[in-house]
């Protein structure tokens, strides 16, 4: 697994926002986000541990870096259920076509956004970063290390029946959704796969 660590080129990065960022989101977790009472109950103290989360950015700068496009993976654990504010850990995905200026402005950026969310930001890496969304399908992959394919709720679902979504999204969204995940996997940390439930969020960040 080839990849360039680039954290030396984060710490270089500005820190000046000139045009705040926003695009679209899309995490899956190990764990039903909505769900029966007696199942979440069943998970909650032996799942949802992990997550994987896709960023794309649609406009937005960092510095004097143009964001737009640059498309971003993070893979975050923790050694307990993410809701219980146990320490986590983090690993980067910065899509390998954008610049190293901008990869190094988009990981500044986002850590310092979310860091409650990332916790400790063990690596970043470059690596080819695929996030494609047509007909309510959302496919994000990130070379080597994860990805995940979800599905929208057609009917949004958990708009009407918000009593049974019973987490919230690791970063604060906009038009938060619930997705059906087909398939999520990670090969960082501890290697997973979940599929067939629906533990995704979608959104705007």
């Amino acid at each position: 697994m080839k990849s360039t660590i680039i954290s030396v080129l984060v710490l270089a990065a500005g820190t000046a926002s000139a045009q705040e960022i926003q695009g679209r989101y899309v995490e899956a977790r190990t764990a039903s986000v909505m769900t029966g009472a007696c199942h979440y109950n069943g998970e909650v103290v032996t799942r949802g541990r992990d997550a994987v989360m896709g960023f794309r950015i649609d406009k937005g700068h960092s510095g004097a870096a143009d964001l737009q496009g640059v498309e971003v993976v993070a893979i975050v654990t923790s050694s307990d259920n993410l809701s219980a504010g146990a320490e986590r850990r983090t690993v980067l995905v910065i899509d390998s076509a954008a610049t190293e200026e901008q990869a190094a402005a988009a990981a500044l950026e986002l850590r310092t956004r979310y860091a409650k969310a990332f916790g400790t930001v063990t690596e970043v890496h470059r690596a080819p970063v695929r996030f494609v969304e047509k007909d309510g399908l959302m496919d994000i992959e990130a070379e080597g290390y994860a990805k995940l394919s979800v599905k929208a709720l057609a009917d949004r679902a958990c708009c009407k029946m918000d009593a049974l979504v019973w987490y919230q999204p690791l970063v604060p969204i906009t038009d938060r959704q619930v997705g059906y995940t087909a398939r999520a996997e990670s090969k960082a940390f501890t290697p997973w796969m979940d599929a067939g439930e629906n533990t995704a969020f979608h959104g705007r960040f």
